[in-house]
């Protein structure tokens, strides 16, 4: 009988974990709220982006079921392609495909176009899930020149955090292996060796104080603490390179 890797198991164990994801009836994460700020400030980074480029062929990296950007693909001017490793994640996509869209069911690690094919790669949260040093020449192969890769990724620094995935593992809520791979300000920093610039924004320092309230309240006050810190955050702690590596999420662009 023939023995599974660790890297085997690990990739099967991240595949259930994520296919029993998109079957659930609720994909809802219980503290999106604290993070609004963060996804606005990404898609309105997106649009920027395309609105600047024109005609932009977008690449969305661990798309899922595709909810979160199937909207861009409603552009005239987008080529939306979604790849997730997930076979559950991927039927849903295609079920819902609106605009000009393909969702393709495609591993990171072994991706599969061809040199020069993207305007824009988008990330939300899938770095984590693979080896970013081994996936990272692959998308500067596929990039095109002047492209540009932006993601947005929770950020592995602050050890309370990480006290805190641990426990969710033990709970079966993450995998170790995404855990493994959680992305941090020094790694984003090597990787913006290889591009023109970098740029990078953080979020989530004085907010995530509020996720117990979040949980049991959901609410207009709670929503206003939580603007109400994101300005404190940005105004005054993102301000200094302590506060922003303690942060909990990470904005993030390379342009090529």
């Amino acid at each position: 009988m023939n023995k599974r890797t660790t890297k085997d198991n690990s990739n099967l164990e991240e595949l259930f974990h994520y296919d029993k994801k998109y079957v659930s009836k609720n994909n809802k994460w219980s503290y999106d709220s604290l993070f609004k700020s963060a996804d606005n400030a990404f898609f309105g980074l997106i649009r920027k982006i395309i609105n600047q480029k024109g005609i932009c062929k977008i690449l969305d990296l661990g798309c899922g079921d595709g909810s979160r950007t199937r909207q861009l693909s409603l552009d005239p001017n987008v080529y939306l392609i979604g790849i997730d490793i997930s076979k559950k994640g991927i039927q849903k996509a295609k079920a819902n495909k609106i605009g000009n869209s393909e969702y393709i069911m495609m591993d990171v690690e072994k991706l599969s176009f061809k040199k020069n094919t993207f305007d824009l790669i988008i990330d939300y949260g899938s770095f984590s899930s693979f080896k970013i040093n081994y996936v990272w020449p692959q998308l500067k192969k596929i990039i095109k020149p002047k492209g540009v890769i932006v993601g947005i990724e929770t950020l592995g620094n602050n050890p309370l955090f990480n006290i805190k995935r641990k426990f969710n593992i033990k709970r079966k809520l993450r995998t170790s292996r995404i855990n493994d791979n959680i992305i941090t300000l020094n790694q984003l920093f090597l990787l913006s060796r290889d591009s023109n610039n970098f740029t990078f924004k953080t979020f989530g320092f004085i907010s995530t104080i509020l996720s117990p309230f979040v949980l049991l309240f959901d609410n207009s006050f709670i929503n206003y603490c939580i603007r109400s810190a994101d300005k404190i955050d940005e105004n005054i702690f993102m301000k200094f390179h302590f506060f922003q590596k303690l942060s909990f999420k990470v904005l993030f662009q390379y342009t090529f």
